[in-house]
């Protein structure tokens, strides 16, 4: 027997099946085995690359698309208004040098403590910070990677939904741990403030009593008609993203923290439902503002 490896697969030959006469002929279908999928390791950053449209290698990662400008867009906890930066260590460590599909990188800095999302400055601060980053014209924010984190998905949308800028088609839209629905851990939060369970405590660090930005994320179903409508309008524009990443943990990464998050999040979502731990249950855990 001799065998020949082929380069171009259309250059196999034909193949007849035998027939034996006055027998049906034979079947032979092509018999394959499913090779075991490769574990892939992606670390933090990494993996919102991944999402943008990256290959992620061992060591590397290469944009499979053509790249353009990104805007990263925080949620709640930031103090200050201000203008982009190149960088946003607090909030976002150091994702600009694992994004390979950025031909340039700003991220956004609204204040995010006393302002809740629906807030109309708040949305037009989002706008005017985009169209700076990418534009077809007018108020359309285009040729660019947004990447929306936490309540900035609430904003982003609300902003879209509400027609105070809209979003063009070469907008490529990363959506992050959207709280979409509201997050019970906004309702642990003015539980707890107002019980006086853990309102000394949580007033230490600023928390208590619960501000704007912290109750108007309070789950959907517990909120007034206005702010339940802004929910469905941002769900519906939300649908626009083109990658979405959650997570489905509460404690996250391994880390001190842990513990106290997988806790809280019991708390928080008695029901078993899915959650990721996010911010809004490590406000209980950790003593800083950033979301």
């Amino acid at each position: 027997m001799t065998i020949e490896y082929l380069a171009d697969p259309t250059s196999l030959p034909d193949f007849t099946i035998p027939h034996v006469e006055g027998q049906s002929a034979l079947s032979c279908p092509v018999v394959t085995v499913a090779a075991p999928a490769p574990a892939l390791r992606v670390h933090a950053p990494e993996a919102a690359a991944l999402v943008a449209g990256a290959s992620v290698g061992e060591a590397t990662c290469a944009c499979k698309g053509k790249k353009k400008p990104c805007l990263f867009v925080h949620g709640v906890g930031n103090k200050d208004s201000s203008a982009p930066t190149p960088t946003f260590s607090e909030s976002w460590g150091d994702i600009q040098n694992s994004a390979p599909c950025c031909s340039s990188v700003a991220f956004a800095h609204y204040e995010s403590v006393l302002r809740g999302w629906t807030r109309k400055d708040v949305q037009t601060e989002f706008c005017n910070t985009a169209l700076k980053v990418g534009t077809s014209g007018g108020k359309t924010i285009d040729n660019m990677i947004l990447v929306t984190f936490s309540m900035g998905n609430l904003i982003a949308s609300g902003a879209f939904a509400n027609g105070t800028c809209n979003i063009g088609s070469g907008v490529t839209w990363v959506s992050i741990a959207g709280p979409m629905q509201g997050s019970k851990a906004s309702n642990l939060l003015e539980e707890k403030c107002t019980s006086g369970g853990w309102s000394a405590t949580l007033g230490v660090f600023g928390y208590c009593p619960a501000t704007e930005s912290y109750l108007q994320m309070k789950y959907q179903d517990t909120v007034d008609a206005s702010l339940k409508k802004a929910y469905l309008d941002a769900q519906t524009a939300r649908k626009r993203a083109n990658k979405l990443m959650c997570g489905i943990k509460s404690s996250g990464l391994a880390s001190t923290d842990g513990a106290a998050l997988a806790l809280v999040g019991s708390m928080a979502f008695k029901d078993g439902s899915l959650h990721d731990g996010n911010r809004l249950v490590r406000l209980f855990t950790e003593n800083e503002l950033h979301a």
